[in-house]
């Protein structure tokens, strides 16, 4: 039970203990070594979800116990991973033969899951035509099961705004809003993208998703705010770039910060740029980097500030200020006492404080040297649900 729950909650502390107590008991002689395999990778899954340095040697444990064929309860997981970290090459072959194991198995349920995938897989490496063959697939396997298509529609409308709202739940917010982002963005309706962009990392930071693996939108957001005037946002952007890409460094993290002029690193002064885009900038789209002119010729962008906080941590932080306790704040933003304690450790640490005692007169300060650099032009320009420092 506690196996399948980590599977079904999906937010990552609650699904991360389930995944603890599925190991502790499949653990020794006797324990299911597929099941124990799948709580394995749903532990590595949400500690990455979580915001935790990947312990790859988990995911390797599991692979190795599998045996011959992948485990079914969580067998897509390497396959996101490999995805997040831009290795398409074997995110393709494990979906393509746990593909072909369900086809054996006459398993449509199991077949629809991975050509969804496989779709996502194929648009992350740039492959339309083979994308569109399995979207199309999934698409048609979808009418036949009955099934809810809100994938199938995201990932055909993604192909479509590479090529050239219904909201009912924070997964098919998350994908939606990154969509109606991209395409605003495509069409060169900076404000517009921009303020898509702001909901998405606010969604993304209420869920407590410090890592949202798939979901690579902080250059995209950079490039609209800056093509928006809105330069305070697109720092804030940039600084959550940067910290994803101090977490887990990945090829498409390392451009999207070489495209920021003020923090390209030497190492960079030899990327190539790409040809150029359909999107009417000097932009290059095959890993989502962002060479706009109207980022390139916005002047310096200092880097965000220590004490830049997201939305989570500012609400966090503030209601720990006026006294409340961890299970207090828990329960009214709906997430555990650990990771309101986990919030709290990145703002002392943003903040340079060491104690809830010192909150107060430290969020004060920030809020402000915020107002003044901002100023009152700025901050009423700022896009509706972007992420305040």
């Amino acid at each position: 039970m506690h196996a399948h729950l980590a599977l079904f909650v999906d937010l990552p502390d609650p699904a991360r203990a389930h995944a603890e107590a599925a190991i502790a008991l499949l653990t020794g002689a006797g324990g299911d070594r597929t099941l124990l395999a799948a709580a394995l990778l749903h532990l590595f899954f949400n500690e990455v979800r979580a915001g935790e340095p990947p312990r790859v040697e988990l995911l390797d444990r599991a692979l190795e116990m599998e045996g011959p064929e992948p485990s079914w309860l969580a067998g897509t997981i390497p396959a996101i991973w490999w995805k997040s970290i831009d290795d398409p090459a074997r995110a393709r072959r494990r979906l393509g033969r746990m593909l072909d194991l369900a086809a054996a198995r006459c398993d449509e349920p199991s077949q629809y899951d991975l050509l969804k995938h496989l779709g996502e897989t194929e648009l992350l490496a740039g492959r339309w035509s083979t994308a569109e063959r399995h979207i199309a697939a999934a698409r048609e396997l979808g009418e036949l099961l009955g099934t809810e298509a809100t994938a199938e529609i995201w990932l055909a409308g993604l192909l479509d705004a590479l090529r050239g709202e219904r909201l009912d739940d924070d997964w098919c917010r998350r994908i939606h809003l990154q969509l109606g982002a991209f395409v605003a963005l495509c069409a060169g309706r900076m404000a517009d993208a921009a303020a898509g962009y702001g909901r998405l990392a606010a969604t993304v930071d209420r869920m407590g998703l410090a890592e949202p693996l798939a979901q690579r939108f902080e250059p995209d957001w950079i490039e609209a705010c800056v093509g928006a005037g809105d330069l305070v946002t697109a720092r804030v952007a940039l600084a959550r770039l940067a910290e994803r890409h101090r977490r887990l460094p990945r090829p498409w993290t390392r451009l999207g910060l070489a495209a920021a002029p003020t923090r390209r690193p030497p190492w960079t002064n030899s990327l190539p740029r790409g040809p150029p885009c359909r999107r009417r900038c000097c932009r290059w789209t095959g890993r989502g980097v962002c060479w706009s002119r109207a980022w390139c010729t916005a002047g310096p962008a200092a880097s965000a500030a220590p004490s830049d906080l997201t939305a989570t941590e500012e609400r966090v932080a503030r209601l720990a200020a006026q006294g409340r306790t961890s299970r207090a704040i828990a329960d009214e933003l709906f997430v555990s006492p650990k990771t309101v304690e986990t919030n709290l450790s990145r703002v002392y640490r943003k903040l340079g404080i060491s104690r809830r005692a010192e909150l107060g007169a430290a969020l004060a300060r920030v809020g402000g040297a915020d107002e003044q650099a901002r100023g009152p032009a700025a901050t009423a320009s700022a896009p509706a649900g972007a992420v305040k420092g």
